[in-house]
This record gives C-alpha cells, structure tokens and sequence, in this order.
C-alpha cells in the first residue's frame, strides 16, 4: 500500500511539475504576444509611408535601372511586411473566435506549402502525403497552419546553414493520429534535445519566439512536438488527434 501511495504522489508530483512549466511558457508567449499585437500597430503608420515615399524616389530618374530596381525590392519588402502585419491580425480574430474551418489533409499540407513558397521562394519544398490520407477530412484549428510555417522556416534556415535549399515534408498516419514530419539538412541538434524540441530556436538571427508558439499551439490541440537527429539533419514531428480534427 505504501509503495503504491508513494509512486502515486510522485506521477502527481511530475504533472504539476509539467504543468507549472507548461503555465510558465504559456505566460511568457502571452506577453510576447501582447508586445507584437502592439508592434503591429505601431509599423503600420511607418509602412504606410514607405509605401508613399518609395515610388517618388524614382519619379524623375525613370532612366537609372539600377535604381528602380532597388527601390523596386524595396517597396516589394514593405508590402510582404503589410501582409504579415495584416496576417497577425487575421491569426488574433480567428484566435479569439475560435475559428475552424473545414478541408481535407492533402488541401492542408498544399495549402501550406504554397504559403511556404510565397514567403520563401528559395526553399527546395517536397511533399509526400500517404496513401489514403489525401482525401481524409479534417478539421482545422486556429494557428496550426502558423505553427506548421514556424517550423517550415527553421527547417530551411537550418538547411540553408550546410548550403542546402532542401524541405521534405511527409504527412503519414501514426497509431490513428495525424503526423506531419518536416526535415532538414542542417547540423542537428544536440544530444539534450534529441527527442523534445527546445521551448525556444537557438538562431542567432531569430527572435526565439516562432518555436515556442508552434509548441504551444500543438500542446493546446492536445499533440506533440518531437525532434530526431541524426547525420543527414533533424526531423520535427507533428503529431495531433485525428479524430473529427487536425
């Protein structure tokens, strides 16, 4: 009795020690998440003049290509900034409603992908949807095509390291559930974290934030977020209910 009485109290023990952890991280997203909502609103007044500013540095030297050109980039730049600002926005509303929306997996896994495309036109992108699994319905729930972009975006950077463009994606069945697996050829990662993927990115370039809420967004949709390593790369799994969603 005692033995089971101990080993009771220590897997309640290890929940609230999960829990607290999950508690922690989850206020720390939500206070990244309360200074975006309000960096948002503040670029917008500074992008709304670069849009207005930008064409008038050309106005006159039609004839320098080198120029228009660069001013062409630029204000191309400032557009994909409105549309991220404006895809925020879109993410919060639909946050809040708890917006789903109906499709199909293979529909999901392209529709991704082509949002992928569009933000890095760089990326070597490969798909492989399992047999059956294509025409599977499914239900989507609010931020998994942003947790599934976050990821998409490290597994190039982290390709992009070895001089590599390559992004395979799979999306398989796994014990019923859902599994999507997006690798990469970069270094891996180390030993500590051969199987839970880190609270937040280690890029010296990133902000560290873009992890952490695709972990919180398939922890809330009761799934997991794993990581393998090995020498070609490293490999994130997605795992999440398919029953009746995804």
């Amino acid at each position: 009795f005692i033995g089971r009485t101990n080993a009771s109290l220590n897997v309640q023990r290890e929940t609230m020690r999960r829990l607290r952890e999950r508690a922690l991280r989850d206020e720390g997203i939500l206070a990244m998440a309360t200074q975006a909502a309000d960096a948002a609103h503040q670029l917008n007044t500074p992008l709304s003049t670069l849009r207005t500013l930008l064409p008038e540095i050309v106005r006159g030297r039609e004839d320098d290509a080198t120029l228009r050109d660069d001013v062409g980039v630029m204000t191309g730049e400032v557009e994909r900034c409105r549309d991220i600002l404006r895809g925020m926005v879109e993410y919060g509303r639909q946050q809040l409603a708890g917006t789903t929306r109906a499709t199909t997996l293979g529909d999901f896994v392209s529709e991704s992908a082509d949002r992928f495309r569009l933000l890095r036109p760089e990326a070597e992108l490969t798909m492989d949807v399992a047999n059956g699994l294509r025409d599977r319905p499914i239900t989507v729930q609010p931020g998994l095509d942003h947790a599934l972009l976050n990821l998409l975006q490290n597994a190039l950077d982290a390709s992009l390291q070895n001089d590599s463009h390559a992004v395979p994606v799979a999306a398989q069945l796994d014990a019923g559930r859902a599994q999507f697996v997006i690798g990469d050829h970069g270094d891996g990662l180390s030993a500590p974290r051969a199987v839970s993927v880190p609270a937040v990115s280690s890029k010296p370039d990133g902000l560290g934030i873009g992890l952490a809420r695709a972990r919180s967004t398939v922890e809330r949709m009761h799934g997991e977020l794993q990581a393998h390593s090995d020498a070609g790369g490293t490999r994130v799994c997605v795992t999440l209910p398919l029953a009746g969603r995804a």
